[in-house]
């Protein structure tokens, strides 16, 4: 599992640097959700809990955003499938994600 430099911040996280920093150390308190792209092309989110979990450590996705709870996660993954489903501003999950993050990714 990767972690973008660039994420995208659900709405209520006010200090990005720290929560950053906790990240990068698997160190996030309970109730933050990461939004992982897999290399299937597909969108989940998991309780940031489960990061250190070995099977998400040896998964190839990526993670590109973070989310302080459970229901601003799904909004996030809603807002995401609507620009790309129901508005067509993209043609696919990885176009988002790719243009999103300004590089290929898996």
């Amino acid at each position: 599992m990767r972690i973008k430099s660039e994420l995208l911040w659900g709405e209520s996280i006010r200090d990005k640097s720290k929560v950053y920093d906790l990240l990068q150390t698997k160190k996030l308190p309970f109730g933050y959700y990461l939004l992982l792209y897999t290399k299937e092309g597909r969108l989940e989110f998991i309780p940031a809990v489960m990061q250190s979990n070995r099977y998400h450590m040896s998964r190839d996705c990526v993670v590109f955003g973070i989310a302080h709870d459970k229901k601003e996660a799904q909004c996030m993954i809603c807002n995401i499938l609507t620009e790309i489903y129901a508005n067509h501003t993209y043609d696919s999950v990885y176009d988002y994600v790719r243009e999103v993050l300004g590089e290929p990714v898996c």
